[in-house]
């Protein structure tokens, strides 16, 4: 008797077309580095996406922490803080544009600043900031800085003015004060059973400049609702950002060569944060290996305006 497996769902991979008139424009080139406890000090160049124990290694300026006992000997790092700086230019803004910054990870205890003005307090290693500079973007040279606050010194506080009834810490963290659990922020990193401490901080994801001027997808969610041989019920979450009235649409469609469109659906002026509802007929699953193929559905979230993909 042969068995028969049916799984429960099928992936789906989802994404943002980005159209003309949306604009992003990568900051990874020209970062310097410093000690923010020793401003006179020296800058090295430093790598964005990138981590500060990274750049200390690359110059010669930390041993291996794998390597031996090193792991006492870079310890230091992570109880100081560090400045990363970057000047770029901009020959030309539109008054018409909307400008954000698009930090889509910081390790982790960050005070950033647009000009001279402070634009954010980052404290959530798992999460991205998208933060609107019109206003402080200025044409010409433009300085970004962002300062890393090591998690003890940070934390520290915390410990201290709240009065636990019982202070359970994280058995893992081997350092002292044990600040762990109270930091979102990867756990390994304090130290584990079967891994060093190494507590790092720095720029551990992308940093984009991004601009509009019509309007932007902010957020696209696909959810199954509901899965049989015959039909995927389907919804996906959509929030958008107008700058510009006019006649705006969700298209849901498939990026393959049939390029099916699932479903159209015209926007009121007023939706902004909607969900759209849509099929998926016959559809094709995706198997374990040895039960069957791994299909898998690339559909596309597009917003469009008066007839036209932004």
């Amino acid at each position: 008797m042969k068995t028969i497996f049916l799984p429960t769902l099928f992936t789906l991979i989802c994404t943002m077309s980005l159209a003309q008139d949306f604009q992003r424009v990568p900051l990874h080139d020209g970062w310097q580095l410093r000690s923010a406890d020793h401003p006179e000090g020296a800058t090295l160049p430093a790598k964005v996406p990138g981590l500060v124990q990274e750049e200390l290694i690359r110059s010669g300026l930390l041993p291996d922490p794998y390597y031996g006992t090193n792991e006492k000997l870079v310890q230091w790092v992570s109880e100081q803080n560090w400045a990363y700086e970057l000047n770029w230019e901009i020959a030309k803004l539109d008054d018409n544009r909307h400008y954000q910054l698009n930090f889509r990870g910081l390790d982790t205890y960050a005070a950033v600043s647009l000009n001279g003005q402070n634009i954010l307090a980052a404290d959530n290693m798992f999460r991205s900031w998208q933060v609107p500079v019109n206003g402080i973007l200025r044409e010409g040279t433009n300085r970004l800085r962002i300062v890393f606050t090591a998690p003890v010194n940070q934390l520290r506080p915390v410990i201290d003015t709240f009065a636990y009834p019982l202070h359970q810490t994280s058995v893992n963290d081997t350092g002292e004060p044990r600040v762990a659990n109270f930091a979102r922020k990867a756990q390994f990193q304090f130290g584990w059973d079967w891994g060093l401490r190494l507590v790092t901080m720095g720029i551990w994801r992308p940093v984009y400049l991004e601009s509009w001027a019509k309007a932007k997808l902010t957020d696209a969610q696909f959810h199954q609702n509901s899965l049989s041989q015959e039909v995927a019920e389907m919804t996906v979450k959509v929030k958008i950002d107008r700058r510009e009235p006019g006649q705006y649409e969700i298209r849901v469609r498939g990026i393959d060569e049939k390029g099916q469109t699932y479903t159209r659906r015209p926007l009121l002026d007023s939706e902004n944060e909607l969900d759209i509802n849509f099929r998926i007929d016959q559809p094709q699953y995706w198997w374990p290996v040895g039960h069957g193929p791994q299909n898998r559905y690339h559909l596309a979230c597009q917003l469009w305006k008066d007839g036209e993909l932004v």
